[in-house]
């Protein structure tokens, strides 16, 4: 047996207690991290990133300080991950069209279809993401969607001269019929993020 010196154990029971709400709090990990994702896309979105403090991120989480800063380390972090998330969803949308077999309309639909879908349904997301590449938002930190949005132009490129080869297009310049189809999006999803009210969505595009 392992004797500690008079008042070193109620030392080790104390560390022990306070360590156990921060396990129970991470029991339930990918809920937790979603849960924390999701009340600072909100807070972000409502008050600014520069407004937002972790321990308001916390509070409307429903978890303490530490759990925030074991998966994320910081505001900061959260916010990145954030980004990582919407670039991941198109580059997996990107992938499943490219698997997909058959004609080209079909597929160009699909992914017009799904982008615009995946806008409706990460709207805050997507207004953060618009704001710090474009919004020239001093206060969000530095984001890059440049590859992202060249990976989705260039899957556009190849699925229009998929189509001109297979007979299915009409015309000789890919590339005009690329940027008219990707222009469409890009205006749907620009309604979408600032005049929702005219009501544009995936019926008004397709």
């Amino acid at each position: 047996s392992t004797y500690l010196p008079v008042g070193k154990e109620r030392e080790v029971f104390e560390l022990k207690d306070k360590q156990q709400p921060l396990q129970t709090e991470l029991s339930g990990n990918s809920t937790t991290r979603e849960r924390l994702m999701q009340a600072s896309t909100e807070l972000f979105t409502r008050k600014g990133y520069a407004a937002t403090s972790v321990r308001e991120i916390v509070a409307a989480a429903g978890v303490s300080k530490p759990v925030l800063y074991y998966y994320f380390k910081n505001k900061e972090g959260i916010f990145q991950e954030i980004v990582r998330f919407g670039i991941e969803k198109v580059d997996n949308l990107i992938l499943e069209v490219t698997a997909m077999h058959g004609s080209v309309l079909p597929k160009i639909r699909h992914l017009f279809e799904r982008t615009i879908w995946m806008i409706q349904e990460d709207l805050p997301i997507m207004r953060l993401l618009y704001a710090a590449q474009y919004g020239g938002c001093r206060e969000l930190p530095p984001v890059n969607l440049q590859d992202i949005a060249g990976r989705f132009d260039d899957a556009v490129l190849v699925l229009v001269k998929e189509g001109i080869r297979l007979g299915e297009f009409i015309g000789d310049d890919p590339s005009i019929m690329r940027w008219v189809l990707v222009g469409a999006v890009s205006l749907t999803m620009e309604m979408m993020l600032f005049r929702p009210e005219l009501g544009s969505g995936p019926d008004s595009l397709l």
